[in-house]
């Protein structure tokens, strides 16, 4: 990002971002509903949506590592509407997914630039939850929303980038969209999630309220867990086993890895077996009480929620160790390896890689570059 400009007086120099970063280049062209985007295509908007951020109260008055996020969220918010664009029967384009695309996008871009880990997984986070202030007030359960969204977002972060985005279009209906997003900002601040997570109990209590649809976020949840699991997450060659073996060594594994060389079957392969088995060698665990890690990719949201259903289902206390390295390292670290795991696998699991939140677990540990 060095090419953001500093000095509020200073332009933006958009041609430069052009010509460096071929997903901004690819965003103009990229047709926009006329009703709602009469500015242009999805360049022309997200230049303006840039510039909106820049000159807004939020952001002039942020420090500067958070200049920068709100600056890469303005600038990758809609990333993905090129890859999402679809004209309808009545001719109107929808980008239906482009947030929640957008943030698996931007990840991998942020990822690549060695962008510092808190700063790139809060601007995914913009990203995916960017449409939410719009129309969190149709939603029966505000309370809920807002406390999911502040439990991994910050809520003033998000309202300054949807209010970016609303001045950065021309439509019709701009003054009624800022409208409700002053409603979101107002609604986050008396909940008093708007700065800060919602205060709950104890991890316990957090982790039945994501888990539970109706729970009060106010009951403080008795710890009645019966066994601790350390699920382990992170891309082949991050350094998961080398994690544990430094830090866990006592604890019994369930190792996807392992049970493939068992069944002698190869990572590019239907993988049904081996994760059959892997669920049962959990089972005798969790039956038992005993204590053990979980040692995985877990990169997807939801092969995560299956797994820790699993858990939480004999009452486990779940501990997730997210490890990560970077982009140069990873594929040299995989490359070392005894069987590295095939390129193509990565660049798979890379298309889905969806880093771990606090919400989904009792625990989070985040390990960056283990050795």
């Amino acid at each position: 990002m060095d090419l953001l400009p500093r000095e509020p007086q200073q332009s933006l120099p958009w041609a430069a971002f052009r010509e460096r970063y071929d997903f901004i280049d690819a965003l103009h062209g990229c047709e926009q509903t006329f009703v709602y985007h009469q500015e242009g295509d999805v360049g022309v908007h997200t230049a303006m949506v840039c510039e909106a951020m820049r000159a807004s109260e939020s952001y002039q008055a942020a420090p500067e590592s958070e200049q920068t996020l709100l600056f890469a969220a303005a600038l990758l918010h809609d990333v993905a509407k090129p890859v999402c664009s679809q004209r309808g029967a009545d001719g109107k384009v929808r980008t239906n997914g482009h947030s929640r695309v957008g943030a698996l996008m931007a990840r991998r871009i942020l990822w690549e630039m060695d962008f510092p880990f808190a700063q790139r997984e809060a601007v995914c986070g913009l990203i995916r939850a960017h449409q939410k202030p719009l129309f969190f007030l149709e939603r029966p359960d505000t309370e809920r929303l807002l406390i999911e969204l502040a439990d991994t977002t910050r809520l003033d972060h998000l309202a300054a980038l949807a209010e970016a985005d609303m001045l950065g279009r021309i439509c019709d209906d701009q003054q009624e969209l800022l409208e409700r997003v002053a409603l979101f900002r107002l609604a986050a601040e008396e909940l008093g999630v708007l700065h800060a997570p919602w205060p709950f109990a104890n991890d316990h209590s957090r982790f039945l309220y994501f888990r539970k649809p109706g729970r009060d976020p106010r009951y403080a949840a008795f710890d009645d867990t019966k066994s601790r699991v350390v699920l382990m997450s992170g891309l082949p060659g991050a350094g998961k086993d080398h994690w544990l073996r430094e830090n866990l060594g006592e604890l019994p594994v369930v190792s996807l890895d392992g049970i493939r060389d068992e069944l002698d079957l190869a990572p590019t392969g239907p993988q049904g077996r081996v994760i059959q088995e892997a669920r049962e060698r959990a089972r005798v665990y969790l039956r038992s009480g005993a204590n053990f890690a979980w040692n995985a990719t877990h990169l997807s949201r939801q092969v995560r929620d299956e797994v820790i259903t699993l858990l939480a289902d004999y009452n486990a206390h779940v501990e997730l160790v997210y490890v990560e390295a970077s982009a140069e390292r990873l594929f040299e670290q995989n490359a070392q390896r005894e069987e590295p795991v095939p390129v193509e696998v990565i660049e798979r699991l890379l298309r889905r890689w969806e880093v771990p939140t606090r919400a989904e677990v009792h625990s989070l540990r985040v390990v960056i570059n283990p050795y």
